[in-house]
């Protein structure tokens, strides 16, 4: 009871105030070392639902790890990531949301070399309580819908890399995440590649309305995202919205309708919520073998089967 409560006053909104960016960091700072390797530097940035956010820059200026950081396999060393606008202090409340509500495409594809694609889609599922009849079928029409229907028995080192890729954004977004993190998602693909992976990308964006952050440092990607964050050394130099782009174009569902509404409303207003929420996040299960954190750390190099 005191935990439905809990979720119930979190909602209740005076009328007219926007809702809380759906996540930030604020005044966020990551070092290494005891200090030595400074990779952010009091960061704040916030992410509204239905954007499409790229995150551009050199090699070092701390793109990965501001990815880390909103996805919760990392933790800041100064300052807050909030969610909703309450600030995520547990690594089990960041498990749960990586298993409900956030996906994660990494650069090197991170399958497990031993499983086949449609294994390496199911393994987002598990911990979920969901039957196993039904984990199959979730993971298949995943794949169905990355154009893998002929690819799904193949093991990671039978597929090349842009099939490698699309497996781990079918097991990205088989959860259907409000939030999907996309860390040089075309990084190690070739030109015709690229333009697959991207296509699909944005047009889950689009389809769903989902929020999407893009990290890259290619300029023609981020170039096709409606925000784009510049960083050099640690630190945010610009953060441009176009204003004459819409938020989501041509919303397919009503939840991507309601996203463009809330949108128009709240103008841009990406400021934190001044009174934060510091309570963890209630009704959380009882830790288990978490996949995102294990998939994360599971890169491994393979050789590559032709186009």
């Amino acid at each position: 009871m005191i935990g439905l409560l809990r979720r119930l006053f979190r909602r209740a909104r005076p009328d007219g105030l926007p809702p809380p960016p759906l996540i930030a960091l604020a005044g966020v700072s990551r070092a290494f070392d005891d200090g030595a390797i400074v990779a952010l530097k009091s960061v704040d940035l916030a992410v509204h639902a239905g954007e499409c956010v790229a995150i551009l820059g050199p090699s070092g200026s701390g793109k990965s790890s501001i990815v880390n950081l909103l996805s919760g396999i990392d933790r800041p060393t100064g300052g807050r990531v909030l969610w909703n606008g309450q600030w995520i202090k547990s690594r089990r409340a960041w498990a749960r949301l990586r298993r409900r509500e956030i996906g994660i495409v990494f650069q090197e594809f991170n399958l497990l070399p031993t499983l086949t694609a449609c294994e390496n889609v199911e393994i987002a599922l598990m911990g979920r309580g969901i039957a196993a009849d039904e984990r199959r079928e979730l993971a298949q029409a995943a794949l169905v819908r990355m154009g893998l229907a002929q690819r799904m028995e193949h093991v990671p080192h039978a597929l090349s890399g842009g099939e490698r890729q699309r497996v781990a954004i079918a097991r990205a977004i088989v959860n259907a995440p409000r939030l999907l993190l996309a860390d040089e998602p075309t990084g190690n693909l070739d030109s015709a590649n690229r333009e697959i992976v991207a296509d699909l990308l944005f047009n889950l964006q689009r389809d769903g309305g989902m929020t999407m952050v893009l990290v890259t440092h290619d300029e023609d990607l981020a170039a096709r995202c409606r925000r784009c964050v510049r960083m050099r050394d640690g630190k945010i130099i610009d953060d441009t919205t176009p204003a004459l782009l819409p938020i989501v174009e041509e919303p397919a569902t009503e939840q991507a309708a309601t996203v463009v509404a809330e949108k128009a409303t709240a103008a841009a207003d990406a400021a934190i919520p001044p009174a934060i929420d510091e309570t963890p996040l209630a009704g959380i299960e009882p830790p288990i073998a978490e996949a995102t954190a294990a998939i994360a750390r599971a890169a491994a190099p393979m050789t590559e089967a032709a186009e």
